[in-house]
C-alpha cells in the first residue's frame, strides 16, 4: 500500500478496515494480515537515528497514526529498526 506524505489517509482506511475485520471474525475463522507498503513516516523505531533531519514535530506525529495501529491491532513491524529501504536519488544518502 502506498500512504501519501501529505496524509493518513490510507492508514485510517486501513484502521477502519481492520476494525471491521475484527468485528466480524470469530474463533473459528482466524486468519492473519500483511501490510506492505511505503507508509512515508518517519520516526527513532524504525529510521536511522544518523537522520536527524526526519525527527521533527511534524513528523512524528504524523508517525504516530502509524503507531497507534500497531499499538492497538497488536501488530509487529518485522523489519528491524536502522534498515535502510530508500536511497534518495538527489543525495545518495539511505534512509
Amino acid at each position: 500500500m502506498y500512504n501519501a506524505c501529505e496524509n493518513s489517509d490510507t492508514l485510517n482506511r486501513m484502521r477502519e478496515l481492520w476494525a471491521l475485520r475484527h468485528l466480524l471474525q470469530n474463533d473459528n475463522n482466524a486468519s492473519n494480515m500483511v501490510w506492505v507498503g511505503d507508509f512515508n513516516r518517519h520516526h527513532l523505531l524504525w529510521d536511522d537515528h544518523n537522520n536527524t533531519h526526519l525527527f521533527t514535530a511534524t513528523n512524528m506525529d504524523a508517525a504516530s497514526v502509524l503507531i497507534n495501529l500497531v499499538e492497538t491491532f497488536g501488530m509487529d513491524m518485522p523489519l528491524p529498526a536502522g534498515i535502510p529501504t530508500l536511497k534518495t536519488f538527489r543525495t545518495g544518502s539511505l534512509s
